[in-house]
């Protein structure tokens, strides 16, 4: 995995002791810690909580575990159900307002980061959360002004040193965008908050959606990272839109008919997987690989032989996005050995880290938290 990808998940650890702060974590890798600390299925804890209602230190661990699985709705509920029990509960109230965050509750989430506010004014971390709420709400003054407090929160409370590279980042990063929007320059304003790999992805697309607004025309390659953003939050739908958009844009792309089609997989929707195939797609080994992904619905063993043809030949650019659908077909077939084979290969590729950070952030994605 490149550089870039790594970097992401030092920079989310290192800041964010728990995960819940912030939305952008590896969910693989905390999953992979809580199974060797020894944390209790998630069954089991929901039947320990059942019978231990005042047991408060298992319900934060049980919400822990419904953000880890994207049951926002579960961890929400249990939250406000500690709060009631203890107001002052700042673990809770970090959980509630991310839990908010990742269904799209801005107001909520406001809402309850304020109050979490109230108990410590300097709180960096609430503050960087805040600021993110508040550019979501189109108040983009607040979001300069809440991600200064948080700089100037992060000093008084004397950081560690790499949290301190953080703010430095973040610094850096909203100078930019400040000077950038006082000179007119509004679509590389929101260009260059897109590409901060330390901001929450819902904030990323609202980012380049307003790029987007401003000119859709000069550089249409947003259409793929939009639609890779949207594909790590799960948005499925809106990514095969945006990964359209790119292809009527860029008919001869062939990358983009690979990020179609595998989206359209993704989806199940075979019909339109047929629609794509039926198309004169200019590019022969774009167009081999939607007929090997259109042949899965009648015949899984054929489509992955289809698919393990093109690997043969494939350059970087094709390898991450084949590599990835054989490991999909094969754990269908239930071929573990060719599975694991795959899936490890994709880890190893580099051609596109946006894809691959994409596909290892979505838990519904992510082949080895679905096991």
């Amino acid at each position: 995995m490149k550089k870039k990808y790594i970097f992401v998940l030092l920079a989310v650890a290192s800041l964010f002791m728990i995960a819940i702060l912030i939305n952008n974590i590896d969910k693989q890798q905390a999953n992979s810690l809580n199974e060797e600390s020894g944390n209790k299925d998630i069954n089991q804890l929901e039947e320990y909580v059942k019978n231990n209602e005042d047991d408060l230190a298992s319900k934060k661990e049980l919400v822990w575990q419904y953000l880890l699985t994207d049951q926002y709705e579960k961890a929400i509920k249990l939250n406000q159900e500690i709060i009631k029990i203890k107001k002052n509960d700042t673990d809770a109230l970090h959980q509630l307002s991310v839990s908010y965050m990742s269904i799209e509750e801005y107001n909520k989430a406001k809402t309850t980061i304020l109050k979490l506010l109230k108990f410590n004014e300097y709180n960096p971390v609430a503050l960087t959360n805040l600021a993110q709420v508040y550019f979501l709400l189109n108040d983009e003054e607040e979001f300069i002004n809440n991600i200064k407090k948080a700089i100037e929160a992060a000093e008084i409370q004397n950081v560690e040193e790499s949290e301190k590279d953080f703010y430095q980042m973040l610094d850096d990063m909203v100078n930019k965008f400040i000077s950038l929007k006082d000179s007119k320059n509004n679509q590389k304003a929101y260009d260059l908050l897109s590409n901060q790999d330390y901001l929450e992805s819902h904030l990323k697309i609202s980012a380049l959606k307003k790029a987007l607004l401003i000119d859709s025309e000069q550089n249409s390659e947003r259409f793929i990272k939009l639609g890779l953003l949207e594909l790590q939050v799960n948005k499925l739908n809106d990514a095969e839109k945006s990964f359209r958009n790119f292809t009527s844009k860029h008919p001869k792309n062939d990358y983009g008919y690979f990020l179609l089609a595998d989206t359209l997989f993704k989806l199940k929707d075979y019909e339109e997987l047929k629609n794509l195939n039926n198309l004169s797609i200019s590019n022969e080994y774009a167009a081999s690989f939607v007929k090997a992904l259109d042949t899965f619905s009648e015949n899984p063993e054929k489509s992955l032989s289809m698919i393990t043809e093109l690997l043969e030949n494939s350059s970087d650019k094709y390898k991450q996005v084949l590599l990835y659908n054989a490991a999909v077909i094969s754990k269908d077939l239930g071929k573990e050995k060719e599975f694991l084979d795959y899936y490890k290969k994709f880890e190893k590729s580099e051609y596109d880290s946006d894809y691959a950070i994409a596909i290892m952030l979505n838990r519904n994605t992510n082949l080895k938290s679905t096991n």
